[in-house]
């Protein structure tokens, strides 16, 4: 019975080792299979980035060749007409530089006015494009405030065939304000939609909120010129059809030119 009983002991630690050694075994082997699965895994990620990365540059080098396919060969007819185009807003430019009567004459001074571009033809003369450019009104259907002082009516005068102008309600302003309000910070157009930006660009000039903001443009003080030089211009919609008679006064049934009171109807429109 000793012996028996010896012999079990002796086969409960044989087992007890094999189990013990045998369990090591498979946790190696699975970390092992783990660690091969996981740089396989990696493998494959990196080959199908490389594969998604060639089919982009596939697609671009396919669309690039595509517009040089679309371009046109340019032939001597073409400049000729540029520059025939360039003339004739020249031409337009010099007439209105040089009238001695028009609308300009019978317009007060110093009060708000809202100017909209009406007219993007290109090319045009350098000379219409600078104005432009200089009230921010480098796109069409782009609208800005100004005040009417003598030089800004010179400015106006010159390049009237392209824009629209007239003196605007204080809810037009209120509403320009509030839903495209936008300022320029670190090169980007921003949404004017806290008080604390516009007390943070004006507030040395006692502006500290939207209302102030619209005081200043409706009242057209001081503080105009700081206040048109923080605000950006507006992008208004495009209007359905376009806008018709563009070669017309407003006066006269068309559509550029002066409009008094009346531009409220065609901005509040496009808001």
């Amino acid at each position: 019975s000793r012996v028996r009983r010896e012999n079990k002991q002796n086969l409960w630690k044989t087992n007890k080792y094999f189990i013990m050694e045998m369990e090591n075994v498979k946790l190696s082997q699975l970390n092992s299979v783990e660690e091969t699965l996981l740089k396989r895994r990696v493998h494959t990620q990196k080959i199908e980035q490389r594969q998604k990365d060639a089919l982009n540059r596939k697609r671009k080098d396919h669309t690039r060749l595509k517009k040089d396919l679309k371009k046109e060969v340019l032939t001597p007819a073409h400049f000729i007409k540029r520059y025939m185009k360039q003339q004739e807003t020249y031409t337009k430019y010099k007439a209105m530089k040089n009238r001695k009567t028009s609308c300009f004459d019978h317009i007060d001074h110093n009060r708000l006015i809202v100017v909209m571009r009406i007219r993007g033809s290109k090319p045009m003369a350098p000379q219409v494009n600078n104005v432009l450019k200089y009230y921010k009104l480098k796109h069409l259907y782009e609208c800005v405030f100004l005040k009417t002082t003598p030089s800004t009516l010179q400015n106006l005068k010159k390049v009237e065939p392209f824009i629209t102008f007239g003196y605007p309600s204080k809810a037009l302003v209120n509403e320009l304000i509030t839903k495209r309000g936008y300022t320029q910070l670190n090169q980007k157009r921003v949404a004017l939609k806290d008080n604390a930006m516009i007390e943070e660009q004006l507030g040395q000039n006692d502006i500290l909120c939207m209302d102030d903001l619209v005081h200043e443009l409706w009242t057209a003080s001081s503080q105009f010129e700081a206040v048109r030089k923080f605000l950006c211009q507006f992008k208004l919609n495009k209007p359905k059809g376009g806008i018709p008679d563009l070669d017309k006064k407003f006066g006269k049934g068309g559509a550029y030119g002066f409009r008094a009171e009346k531009i409220d109807d065609l901005v509040s429109s496009l808001v």
